[in-house]
């Protein structure tokens, strides 16, 4: 077995054979002095094009400009560390999203000697979560639309003679979309019916099932405008729909006030 020559020697082998990750050596003025064949791979320039060049180089313009190089290194040297997590440049131009740490190297006397910067290619991990974020702000705004509807108010001259003032309030932010709903609507000639309820959960699933719950009862009421009826044959619909639908959520409840006005 041949030993290793140096330190120096066993150092550069590592370098070397770390090629998922960028690893570069700045001196104190931030020229790049050192470049292992990770950051070639990741960044695209070869090792002779690059030592010598200021760092700013795989920071993007904006981050140029808005100072977050400047405060990335000068919080580096304050503080011995500072966490890297934002869009860099490659060679060619095309941006990729990378995650590191830059890292302050300092001698016995706490003198400034470089900095050293590790940083990873995480472009499609960032391209996934933003895809599930924006899966996610859809499915919000679809839940956030069905459940207003479920919370409309009927124009103030429907009902002459009737004032209905509504107030709905939900326990968290979390809450507003969810099984939440209120109703008006004529039941007969000079009857109307209120209706107040709340189905178990939250988000989309909550307010689908509500709205079967709210659209089911109107339809109850106006083929028999009695009370006791309508919410018996409501409470069939939905355990039948607990038993038929084997998407739905098992062990859901409705709780449901109606009333009928004259």
């Amino acid at each position: 077995m041949t030993p290793f020559a140096s330190d120096a020697e066993q150092f550069h082998l590592l370098l070397e054979a770390v090629t998922d990750y960028a690893i570069l050596f700045t001196d104190a003025e931030r020229r790049i002095v050192t470049w292992n064949t990770g950051a070639e791979h990741i960044l695209g320039w070869a090792e002779n094009d690059i030592l010598g060049q200021d760092a700013r180089v795989i920071f993007t313009s904006e981050d140029r400009d808005n100072g977050a190089f400047e405060n990335e290194f000068t919080t580096a040297a304050a503080v011995g560390r500072a966490d890297d997590e934002r869009w860099h440049i490659r060679k060619d131009g095309s941006l990729f999203w990378a995650s590191g740490i830059l890292t302050a190297l300092k001698d016995e006397s706490d003198g400034l000697r470089g900095y050293c910067k590790i940083l990873r290619d995480l472009t499609e991990r960032k391209r996934w979560e933003d895809e599930l974020q924006a899966a996610n702000d859809r499915h919000r705004y679809v839940a956030d639309t069905l459940q207003k509807s479920l919370l409309m108010m009927p124009p103030p001259d429907v009902f002459p003679g009737i004032i209905v003032k509504p107030l709905y309030q939900s326990a968290s932010d979390d809450a507003l979309v969810g099984g939440d709903f209120f109703d008006i609507f004529a039941v007969e000639e000079n009857q109307i019916a209120l209706v107040v309820g709340d189905a178990t959960g939250k988000g989309i699933e909550a307010s689908t099932y509500t709205a079967e719950v709210k659209f089911a009862l109107r339809a109850f009421l106006r083929e028999n405008p009695q009370p006791a009826t309508a919410l018996k044959r409501l409470n069939v619909f939905l355990t039948e729909k607990e038993r038929l639908d084997p998407f739905h959520r098992a062990g859901s409840y409705v709780a449901l006030s109606l009333s009928l006005v004259n």
